[in-house]
């Protein structure tokens, strides 16, 4: 911790990558900042999955057949490509992205 006013960026840049900070400690993130942002996605299918089954709900209680859904997180379609493959028979799910 320093003793000197910091502007915001610096004192958050300092929280998160300086001696001991967020990212530089090897408990909170093992492997680095690239290991912190592993997402449900990734870790698991089950995101996907609940996803899927939200939707399904969400278009039965609109009474729609055909639901457009657009994956605008961060990664390479993974949630999008699971959520096709999780959805119930009978709901036509249609990709945007």
């Amino acid at each position: 911790m320093t003793e000197e006013w910091q502007g915001w960026r610096e004192a958050a840049e300092t929280a998160l990558y300086g001696d001991g900070g967020f990212y530089r400690s090897p408990v909170r993130s093992p492997d680095g900042p690239a290991g912190h942002f592993r997402t449900s996605v990734h870790a698991s299918p089950l995101f996907a999955r609940a996803v899927a089954g939200l939707l399904a709900r969400t278009a039965q209680e609109l009474g729609l057949g055909t639901v457009a859904l657009v994956d605008v997180g961060a990664g390479r379609g993974e949630l999008l490509t699971g959520v096709l493959a999780a959805a119930p028979e009978g709901l036509e799910v249609v990709p945007y992205g």
